[in-house]
């Protein structure tokens, strides 16, 4: 059941807010803020075309990140107790690749993020450049370590490949895939996936040193 053979289906899930009459209305339509509104919420996740579940927030980011669908979004890093490092994304996404070690796939992830550096609750002097590496791969971390849960929660929960691991094989080793592509629903929830990140703080915005109550 993979579409285009390529990946499993996923969509946006979608409520109405407000009255549904009143926002066929021109009326609303034509207001700065309509009452009736369109929202997108969980994404909805399939197997085959079996709706067979809805992925958190956590692991949605992280889908949107491997797939390149990003545009603005905000990681967080905690770097003490309740305290955090919060990047808002402005470039990004990951180059996903394939090839086969020891008659099994292998898939890496190699995601790199860009961004604002806008929220530093910890102490530290981040106009020093090794502390800004230092936040980077804090920040670097966090990521790998969502888009590690990501994956494992498609594969644990759902066996259901709407990132297209089952593509980059196909594209990467089609010979390989072949042998293989009977088989995958019994692979995919075992497949090795190796993630690698970078993250870039173009500036750190206005926050050199941690606000201090």
């Amino acid at each position: 059941g993979l579409l285009d053979k390529d990946r499993e289906i996923y969509l946006p899930g979608v409520t109405i807010e407000g009255d549904i009459e009143f926002g066929r209305t021109i009326e609303n339509t034509q207001k700065t803020e309509p009452d009736t509104k369109i929202i997108f919420t969980q994404y909805a996740i399939f197997k085959g075309d079996k709706l067979i579940g809805w992925l958190d927030e956590h692991t949605g980011k992280g889908v949107n990140i491997l797939l390149n669908k990003i545009r603005y979004t905000t990681i967080f890093a905690k770097c003490a107790e309740n305290k955090y490092y919060s990047l808002d994304v402005r470039k990004g996404g990951a180059k996903i690749k394939a090839e086969v070690k020891n008659k099994k796939p292998v898939i890496t992830v190699e995601a790199k993020l860009e961004g604002v550096l806008s929220q530093a609750d910890c102490t530290m002097k981040l106009h020093n450049p090794k502390n800004m590496k230092k936040v980077e791969k804090l920040l670097a971390n966090a990521v790998k370590q969502q888009l590690e849960d990501t994956v494992s929660n498609l594969q644990t929960n759902f066996n259901s490949d709407i990132v297209g691991f089952a593509g980059v094989i196909h594209r990467n080793e089609p010979k390989f895939w072949k042998k293989i592509q009977k088989d995958w629903d019994i692979i995919f929830p075992t497949l090795q996936v190796n993630v690698k990140v970078d993250v870039i703080i173009k500036r750190p915005g206005l926050l050199i040193e941690p606000v201090k109550p």
